[in-house]
């Protein structure tokens, strides 16, 4: 991989992007409000029960309890035979809130964490898109793409989607300073030590490896170093389990149906949303998905013709290149059983498994961000001015959908988390019993259930 992101004097960033004094209150005060601005964005994603009134499956029925049960000792405890130290690490902090904030410290810290997510790669993108348009576009459409709309957004069970793609964007950045290195450094460790999928991450940090190879000590391969020693403890862990005959994966699939899969689910709903895809779906099957490859894929080759080096134009097809790899790698691993559980098929239009598709889906939207600057208009009174107010426009659009969607999803058809720890407390008997309050999703005999002593009950 060669990351290129142009000469363009918008993104000459100073190291850190020091500022004059003059100007640091106003970015701090930027930043805050961005912040803000999407922690809100990803609370409100749902409709019916928000998710900051409910705990969401693996976070009450695995995390919470076995960080009540297990304490300090859970962080390196895998589940599904890997390590998710993020998620742990929040699950430990809820054992010291009142029980009944449990949920709405699960929706917002996760909420949080990805708005920070998206404004560290406003920053972090910056060795990837030359203009700021781009860098916003990114950082946005972070927050309000169509797959974090049902379950993936505001719990803490999902969070290794967003912190891999945090990831990429830290090994691709080569224009930041010490305090940015650092910060991307904590990234990639908390990336590979919370995903099955840390070894996705070897070829960027391979390539910048290389890249920085006379300046091992350097920072700009700090985020390279957390990567390897995450990878190299995550392997331990899973190697672990394995031995002890635990199943990782389920490996299986074709690959071309993984291609027709990722057309669906990565290119068409990214174009379209998922609720905007869905009715053409219905309306005009494959024509629709066979439309949307071959625009996404006109825009893509008119910006690698446009690019000015040939560096320039690996960069843009190593990003296409890898979001089919990491679409690909993670369906496989899952096995055959949810690429047919994700697959538009007929009349069936799954909401569930759009996780798969985030990080792939960042990837192409960068790589087509990148074509976007390549091909605008130059010079010219408009330059600058159409491509940017296009794209921004269609993320605002994009997200218009998403929230105009907000189907009554798994988790926002509730129960909400007080309710059921209310009705958990009335049938205790005794502090030591263990106590089942009932959460999303609600599957009749097999309802997730979070298992929790009485005596914590009565905290809150």
């Amino acid at each position: 991989m060669t990351v290129s992101g142009g000469t363009s004097p918008e993104t000459t960033d100073t190291q850190d992007g020091a500022a004059p004094p003059t100007d640091r209150g106003r970015t701090v005060a930027l930043l805050v409000l961005a912040l803000v601005a999407a922690t809100v964005a990803t609370q409100l994603r749902y409709s019916g029960a928000p998710p900051w009134a409910t705990v969401w499956a693996e976070d009450g029925r695995l995390f919470l309890f076995e960080a009540w049960d297990l304490g300090a000792r859970s962080l390196w405890h895998p589940y599904a035979g890997y390590l998710h130290t993020v998620p742990r690490l929040l699950a430990l902090v809820a054992t010291v809130l009142p029980v009944r904030l449990v949920d709405a410290w699960f929706s917002l810290a996760s909420g949080g964490i990805v708005a920070g997510l998206a404004t560290y790669g406003w920053f972090a993108s910056a060795s990837l898109l030359t203009t700021r348009w781009a860098r916003t576009a990114l950082a946005a459409f972070v927050v309000l793409c169509s797959w974090g709309a049902y379950e993936t957004l505001a719990n803490i069970t999902n969070l290794h989607y967003y912190l891999m793609a945090g990831g990429v964007l830290a090994l691709a950045d080569t224009r930041g300073g010490r305090g940015r290195q650092a910060l991307g450094s904590v990234v990639c460790l908390a990336a590979t030590l919370s995903s099955i999928f840390a070894p996705l991450l070897g070829p960027v940090a391979a390539w910048r490896l290389w890249r920085d190879r006379r300046a091992l000590g350097a920072p700009t391969l700090w985020p390279v170093w957390a990567t390897i020693v995450g990878t190299g403890l995550q392997a331990v862990a899973v190697l672990g389990r394995m031995r002890a005959g635990e199943s990782v994966g389920d490996a299986g699939g074709a690959p071309l149906d993984l291609i027709w899969i990722y057309l669906q689910r990565v290119v068409t709903e990214l174009v379209t949303g998922h609720t905007v895809g869905r009715q053409l779906w219905l309306s005009v099957g494959a024509v629709l998905v066979v439309v949307v490859a071959l625009a996404v894929g006109a825009v893509l080759v008119a910006g690698i013709v446009r690019e000015q080096t040939t560096a320039a134009r690996a960069t843009t097809v190593a990003l296409v290149l890898g979001s089919i790899t990491f679409f690909a790698a993670l369906l496989f691993v899952r096995g055959p059983d949810v690429q047919l559980a994700v697959t538009w098929d007929g009349g069936h239009v799954p909401t569930n498994g759009g996780r798969y598709a985030l990080v792939p889906g960042i990837l192409l939207v960068v790589a087509i961000l990148r074509s976007l600057e390549a091909v605008q208009l130059r010079p010219g009174l408009l330059a600058g001015v159409v491509t940017p107010g296009l794209v921004l426009g269609g993320v605002l659009v994009l997200a218009m959908w998403s929230f105009d969607a907000r189907p009554a999803t798994l988790r926002s058809a509730g129960p909400a988390w007080n309710v059921e720890v209310d009705v958990a407390e009335d049938a205790c008997t005794s502090p030591e019993e263990i106590a089942q309050v009932v959460i999303p999703p609600r599957q009749g005999d097999a309802d997730w259930r979070a298992p929790l002593r009485c005596a914590d009950l009565g905290g809150g």
